[in-house]
């Protein structure tokens, strides 16, 4: 769903003067920058419905997409995640073996963790819900 993801980037910064062209050019699939590089990139497993996450977890789980996510940035890589897709424990014993990099990123690797709250629209209502902020120190 890169379109929505560039539609409310245009929505927020296209009334600033930037260049709507520019950002569809930078919001896409992992597959897509294969092969290529970016300064900063901003990776997102944002969904929370377990049956939603069992239906894509080969997917979303993938060694290889993890491999190309992590190897595309020079300088900062955001992964955004909810813990539902870290705690999620496919039922394929490869997939279950390819989620290993990603758990082990969110939770080894990133060793600084920050509880928070986190606004969320539910349901037409805002809600907060708990969170945290997780980085390598």
């Amino acid at each position: 769903m890169p379109w929505l993801v560039v539609s409310k980037l245009q929505a927020i910064f296209t009334p600033l003067g930037d260049d709507s062209r520019l950002i569809r050019d930078a919001v896409n699939t992992v597959e897509r920058f294969q092969g290529q590089q970016r300064d900063v990139i901003v990776a997102s497993y944002a969904l929370g419905d377990p049956d939603a996450i069992a239906d894509e977890d080969e997917f979303l789980l993938s060694l290889n997409r993890f491999n190309v996510m992590a190897s595309r940035p020079r300088a900062k890589l955001i992964v955004l995640a909810s813990q539902e897709v870290i705690n999620h424990l496919p039922g394929d014993i490869e997939v279950m073996r390819d989620s290993r990099l990603l758990k082990y990123f969110a939770e080894t690797f990133l060793d600084r963790r920050t509880d928070m709250e986190i606004p969320f629209i539910d349901r037409g209502g805002r809600v907060n819900r708990a969170g945290s902020f997780r980085h390598k120190s």
